[in-house]
């Protein structure tokens, strides 16, 4: 293969990988905005909104998709394919009653420690190491 075709190939391949992992994004996008959804029906708006961490709600929903994909056949997920969206709705909210919300809590940074005042060479402004070095080297 010539040094163009093995270019265009290389690109080919990196928009695939980019494609691929954009629909994989937006796929646990899409999956916590469902979920955050049915914790808003099943408990204070506000409370989801204020307290719930989007980052560690996306984190459980990547590795628990996962683990369901390979654990449970897929013969078991045919009554939810074959529910209405008004039934799919009311059995999400059913299971979101079963969350516990602590696990996905959001950490707040507390406030920044002042900095502490130098006890060493108060008095003293910085010297650069380069300045010292280049004093060093021309001195006698």
């Amino acid at each position: 293969m010539d040094h163009e075709a093995v270019k265009c190939v290389e690109q080919r391949t990196q928009k695939l990988v980019g494609a691929s992992l954009f629909l994989r994004a937006n796929h646990i996008s899409c999956l916590l905005s469902v979920v955050r959804a049915a914790l808003r029906m099943q408990y204070r708006r506000e409370r989801i909104e204020k307290e719930l961490s989007s980052f560690y709600m996306a984190s459980e929903l990547h590795s628990t998709h996962n683990g369901m994909r390979i654990a449970i056949p897929g013969s078991e997920w045919l009554p939810f394919q074959e529910m209405t969206p008004s039934q799919l709705g009311s059995a999400l909210v059913d299971m979101a009653a079963s969350v516990r919300l602590a696990r996905y809590r959001k950490h707040r940074r507390g406030p920044k420690r002042p900095v502490p005042l130098r006890t060493r060479f108060r008095n003293h402004s910085h010297v650069s190491t380069a300045k010292l070095l280049a004093a060093a080297t021309s001195a006698p």
